[in-house]
């Protein structure tokens, strides 16, 4: 398998885990676990040259950081007993939990560091690829905005997760915007008032090149939006898995 097979067979594996272990309470068996563990270890296995040769690297990272949240929650429910969010995890982003090509790294590198092309965290002081220019190698090309819609940070007010492929990836981040936004937007006309994820107000910068957070809701929320002056609300981010 190339690299970014690799990546969807790993997250594949862990979202059939996460389905099982979290909504039919079931226990895992064995031999769903070491199917589990040898994805791992293939991804482990990759060379940071293989990497860096990828033509297209949205879809080998998405995949690769909703597995690794997967991954690491599932590893914590099994072995501290934690059920309820990732927040019971101190610097749960921020931890290298993950190891490519030798390389330590944790969801805000994969996140902040990849695929938003080197942008610090929006709580953050420095881009998290500062200390290690190196793997600036491994950034996308071109930072899309619609990876916010694909990236599962753990809870329940994350987007779903889906096995994303080379050949597909600009339609399924279309198809996950439109689903995103639908699902997590609600506008009231009479009162000019957009409700929303808190997703759209923490990286509301990187919507500027989609005409900003309303042009964003127009262009991928079904019902129109007209022109006025709209007041935001945002809904509570819910962090439970």
């Amino acid at each position: 398998m190339n690299p970014s097979q690799i990546a969807q067979n790993y997250a594949s594996h862990f979202r059939t885990l996460k389905a099982e272990w979290y909504c039919a309470e079931a226990q895992l068996r064995h031999e769903q676990l070491e199917a589990a563990a040898a994805a791992r270890e293939e991804l482990q296995r990759l060379t940071f040259e293989e990497i860096a040769a990828l033509e297209e690297r949205r879809d080998f990272w998405i995949n690769v950081y909703n597995g690794a949240i997967i991954d690491l929650i599932l590893t914590l429910a099994i072995t501290a007993g934690v059920r309820r969010s990732v927040k019971e995890i101190g610097r749960f982003f921020e931890v290298k939990y993950l190891q490519i090509a030798d390389v330590p790294l944790s969801f805000d590198d994969i996140e902040h560091g990849f695929l938003r092309a080197n942008q610090r965290h929006p709580a953050g002081l420095l881009p998290p690829l500062t200390c290690r220019p190196h793997l600036k190698t491994w950034m996308v090309h071109c930072f899309d905005p619609r990876i916010h819609f694909a990236l599962n940070c753990g809870g329940r007010s994350c987007p779903p997760i889906e096995i994303y492929t080379e050949a597909e990836i600009d339609c399924q981040l279309e198809q996950a915007t439109a689903a995103f936004l639908n699902a997590e937007v609600q506008i009231d006309p009479q009162d000019s008032t957009i409700r929303a994820n808190p997703i759209l107000r923490w990286y509301r910068s990187d919507f500027a090149g989609l005409g900003g957070l309303e042009g964003l809701i127009r262009r991928y929320r079904s019902g129109e939006l007209d022109e006025r002056c709209w007041r935001f609300e945002w809904k509570e981010y819910d962090w439970s898995l």
